[in-house]
């Protein structure tokens, strides 16, 4: 099983969108924490997906936690230490050499027994997102734009550390490895690639085998017209390859191109079909109508609009016209919310 060394996710002290991190928390979480009891899972900016195949889903699991003292600018704090073990997932982004940065979710009195535990680990490549200043923000705010993001609305997050992953493997010897594996998918486009190009090599040693039969037919001729006929035919062969293959190139460059404009096309017509039928009753159908209780769509920053839609579905939001979100969103797929978003672009432009 692939799994991380330990690394430092959370210091006493640090900021939480609640209040800072107690040294008992951590302490708790050190000495209960139990997979078989309860597994923290890994996840995107503490986001959890619906479906199998979103973006937020399931990035690998906790497998142990221990404290240790560490020095903070001359003063002694007690840090908290995960190992992990990552899926393919957390792999490929690590892979891609993304700077990955932690946040604990901790549950204050879980069970009910006061004693703090670890629910959840998030990773982000970019801490912004889950900064101090996002966190204090989230919390002095009348509705925490943070809380459909929790497992429980008394949980706590954390601000994102710095993560620095260094993975060990003790499968048996000879079995092959969950990094091993991963890197094998990312070899495969290279394979193809050189599948591709031995299959052109292949092609022209048969030309260059016709010709070489054609020419010895006529070896009958002198010297000065065989040399002629060779470089002729050598230099017609040439020109014929590579215009074919420029022509390959080129065609198969405009059907890329076409698919993903095709694609992104239906994406913004089925994003205007949502909006017209579940949106433009209330917000217009230019999503420039305006009320005190919401803002102009067309005019709402992607990050706003996302995390709005997130929270109105799982009900977190609180006012007069919530319900009427709440009674839409909730069956909106994150694919559904998108399409939306694209659409409502278009209305910007």
């Amino acid at each position: 099983m692939l799994k991380s060394k330990f690394f430092r996710i959370a210091v006493e002290g640090d900021t939480t969108d609640g209040r800072d991190i107690d040294r008992k928390w951590l302490e708790d979480m050190a000495a209960s924490y139990n997979p078989e009891k309860y597994t923290a899972l890994i996840n995107i900016e503490h986001m959890r997906g619906y479906g199998p195949n979103s973006d937020f889903g399931n990035y690998g699991k906790v497998l142990a936690l221990k404290t240790e003292e560490i020095e903070v600018d001359g003063e002694k704090r007690l840090a908290l230490l995960g190992q992990i073990n990552p899926n393919s997932n957390l792999l490929a982004l690590n892979e891609r050499g993304q700077k990955l940065f932690t946040s604990v979710e901790i549950q204050p009195d879980f069970a009910g027994k006061e004693q703090a535990y670890l629910v959840g680990l998030a990773v982000t490549d970019s801490p912004a997102s889950l900064s101090t200043e996002m966190l204090e923000f989230s919390s002095k705010a009348k509705t925490n734009p943070l809380s459909a993001r929790k497992l429980s609305p008394d949980n706590i997050l954390s601000a994102a550390l710095e993560a620095e992953l260094e993975f060990t493997d003790d499968s048996k010897e000879g079995e092959p490895t969950l990094l091993s594996k991963v890197k094998a998918l990312f070899s495969k486009t290279n394979k193809q690639q050189t599948e591709n190009f031995a299959d052109v090599h292949s092609a022209v040693e048969e030309i260059a085998g016709a010709v070489s039969d054609l020419l010895n037919k006529f070896s009958e001729y002198d010297c000065t017209a065989k040399k002629f006929d060779e470089l002729a035919i050598k230099l017609s062969s040439e020109e014929k390859i590579n215009k074919v293959l420029a022509q390959r190139k080129t065609k198969a460059k405009k059907e890329r191109k076409a698919k993903i404009l095709l694609a992104k096309k239906q994406r913004v017509i089925d994003g205007k079909t949502l909006y017209e039928s579940k949106c433009s009753s209330c917000h217009g159908i230019d999503g420039n109508k305006r009320s005190r209780f919401y803002d102009k769509l067309s005019e709402i920053h992607e990050f706003t609009y996302f995390q709005q839609m997130k929270a109105y579905g799982v009900g977190a939001v609180k006012s007069p016209l919530a319900y009427q979100m709440e009674s839409v969103s909730q069956f909106l797929s994150d694919k559904d919310i998108t399409n939306i978003y694209l659409y409502l672009r278009t209305l910007k432009n």
